[in-house]
């Protein structure tokens, strides 16, 4: 009895390469839910991207928005995380990128955080170090109670083994 034909099983290489882009322009790839979020501010999904943003009160912070993959992710094969992103306004607040073991806190593992104004750029931080599972989170936060905005616009997201 002839074997049962495997490479229909195996996904074309296009495939394989996808599933490591978690985020494409507006285009998710993996579930991205609302993460660590507290004071003032606003998150949504827009057709081209995911935008955080806190302020402008001037009340208290910390403030914070969030988005975080709704699954870990198992970061053993891979070695770099890389975020096409925006961040405008910083004054007294930044922005960040990065992997963390718990979905529901401000906190990061292994991350990049921006503190100045730029323009779009593709950027990226070693996750070699790290193994077993973790979850991917964008974030803009305010520590201050400086009256301005920070905003954040997150376009792609994906990892490379």
């Amino acid at each position: 009895m002839p074997l049962p034909m495997m490479a229909a099983c195996v996904p074309p290489m296009a495939e394989v390469e996808l599933l490591l882009q978690y985020y494409l322009e507006g285009t998710e790839l993996a579930p991205w839910i609302s993460g660590f979020s507290g004071g003032d501010g606003s998150q949504s999904k827009q057709a081209d991207h995911l935008y955080c943003a806190v302020g402008p009160s001037a009340g208290a912070g910390p403030h914070h928005r969030a988005y975080v993959t709704q699954n870990g992710i198992d970061l053993t094969p891979f070695s770099t995380l890389f975020v096409d992103w925006a961040v405008i306004r910083p004054i007294g607040g930044s922005a960040a990128f990065g992997v963390a073991t718990n979905r529901d806190d401000d906190s990061f593992v292994a991350s990049l955080s921006k503190n100045t104004t730029g323009t779009r750029a593709e950027e990226s931080i070693d996750v070699s170090a790290l193994s077993g599972v973790h979850y991917l989170k964008l974030r803009s936060m305010r520590a201050g109670s400086l009256a301005t905005a920070t905003e954040a616009f997150f376009y792609g997201v994906r990892l490379a083994p």
